[in-house]
């Protein structure tokens, strides 16, 4: 099965495919099973049949004879869902998540932003001849520095009038 593109979905199997929907889908259930209080998390027992379970189909589907792009990517979503679903539940300090949690901050700014810079970074570092390290470095860091500046001007901006009306709409 190979994986189809945006808006070229014509049947029920062709938009399966996209590896896009089962990300989407796999994220909501993530985000809904770590931010609510259902049962789950309490019965321990439950609570590993589920993890391992997610755990075996991601192994599964690195077996499978699915485009390597579209396996390797929901079996890497499954594993990352794991750990996300373990730390809800437990609590573990790693290393570097204070620095994962800033870019999580900023991750919708960094979305917005990151496809039109890194086309320009590339176009820039193919005009200037720059060597492949150079270039690779300049896509991650002048997206995530555009991206904190976004973040800091636009968004927190933003977000501060949604409180500031939602604060005036309450006490009216």
């Amino acid at each position: 099965m190979r994986s189809v593109e945006f808006g070229q979905a014509t049947t029920p199997l062709t938009l399966l495919a996209n590896p896009y929907q089962w990300e989407f889908l796999l994220g909501c259930g993530v985000a809904v099973l770590a931010g609510s209080h259902l049962p789950w998390p309490a019965s321990p027992r439950r609570r590993g049949f589920f993890l391992v379970s997610l755990l075996l189909l991601a192994g599964l589907l690195l077996f499978w004879p699915f485009a390597v792009t579209f396996t390797y990517r929901l079996a890497l979503l499954l594993v990352l869902s794991v750990l996300i679903l373990l730390s809800s539940v437990i609590d573990v300090q790693f290393p570097g998540l204070r620095a994962l949690a800033w870019v999580g901050g900023i991750s919708y700014s960094l979305y917005l932003i990151h496809n039109p810079l890194q086309s320009l970074v590339i176009r820039l570092s193919l005009c200037l001849g720059q060597k492949e390290a150079v270039a690779a470095l300049l896509l991650v860091l002048v997206p995530l520095l555009a991206a904190v500046f976004y973040f800091r001007t636009f968004e927190t901006w933003s977000l501060q009038l949604i409180q500031r009306a939602s604060a005036h709409l309450q006490s009216a």
